[in-house]
């Protein structure tokens, strides 16, 4: 069998392993999946456009299949676009409202 600290390490280490992915999966904080298109439509922008806008702002290259997904929720930005693309939506929010 195993030795009692072996047992809490390997426990510790499950327990860190499910804290980082929860903190991962909240750390993406995003409107709901059918609001990110209405978002960048309300812009008048096609995913194109919208991937050539935040790449030339941030720097971080974002692409149209880039943008298809995330407005899919086939998945969600890197964490390096992650930033890119709450901003680009938080700013298309602010202009709707009006």
């Amino acid at each position: 069998g195993k030795e009692p600290g072996e047992r809490n390490t390997e426990m510790n280490f499950k327990k860190a392993i499910k804290t980082r992915v929860a903190e991962k999966t909240a750390a993406v904080d995003l409107p709901p999946v059918p609001e990110r298109k209405k978002l960048r439509k309300a812009l008048g922008l096609s995913q194109d456009d919208a991937a050539q806008v935040m790449t030339n702002e941030s720097g971080v290259s974002i692409t149209r299949p880039m943008m298809a997904n995330w407005e899919d929720g086939r998945n969600n930005p890197s964490p390096e676009a992650l930033p890119v693309y709450q901003e680009f939506l938080r700013a298309a929010a602010d202009l709707d409202k009006d």
